[in-house]
């Protein structure tokens, strides 16, 4: 027995209903069992939450049954909205997407985040650490303690991320280049 999802879409309709074709030994025929519905401009790529199952379905002298959907059955949806779902609808999920993504990056910018010009903050940031370790400094020689120990690892760290953003300048090309000296260039002649 063909247990085969079918597509019945009504002329200029939104929809189309998915449905299977069962026998009823009852009735000596087939019977229409409707598994549920998927909007025709439902995304091909990202089937599943546009699904719309039915519930369950009472069949002519049996009990219930609930349909449910295979992989086999998604890779038969994802072929139908290729070939017959709405043409513009990618246009318009990509117009949507645009949308959003915009409207989170002014968010963010709004908010004042990072999501800003790191460079900007980093430019702030790091003369205001400088104070603020210049300033701890004091405080721990105030109450008798070595700074050194204290705050060595901050100082490392800030230390080590300004390296990194150095190193990714100079890969970029951004930095200025060293001059060849006459000293050099006869040692790299040797």
């Amino acid at each position: 027995m063909k247990n085969t999802l079918h597509f019945k879409q009504r002329k200029g309709g939104n929809t189309v209903q998915l449905v299977r074709y069962r026998y009823c030994a009852d009735r000596k025929r087939s019977i229409t069992v409707t598994v549920g519905s998927i909007p025709i401009d439902a995304d091909p790529d990202d089937v599943r939450p546009f699904l719309r199952l039915a519930r369950t379905t009472r069949l002519h002298g049996s009990d219930a049954v609930t349909e449910s959907l295979t992989d086999d059955d998604l890779v038969l949806v994802r072929a139908w909205l290729l070939r017959h779902g709405d043409r513009r609808a990618d246009e318009r999920r990509k117009a949507r997407d645009a949308r959003v993504e915009r409207d989170v990056l002014e968010r963010i910018r709004g908010s004042g985040d990072a999501g800003e010009d790191p460079l900007a903050h980093a430019v702030t940031l790091l003369p205001a650490a400088g104070e603020l370790l210049l300033k701890l400094s004091a405080e721990c020689q105030a109450r008798g303690q070595d700074p050194w120990q204290l705050l060595r690892q901050s100082y490392l760290s800030v230390q080590a991320a300004t390296k990194e953003f150095e190193r990714l300048a100079k890969e970029a090309g951004i930095t200025k280049k060293r001059r060849q000296t006459a000293d050099s260039e006869s040692e790299k002649l040797k």
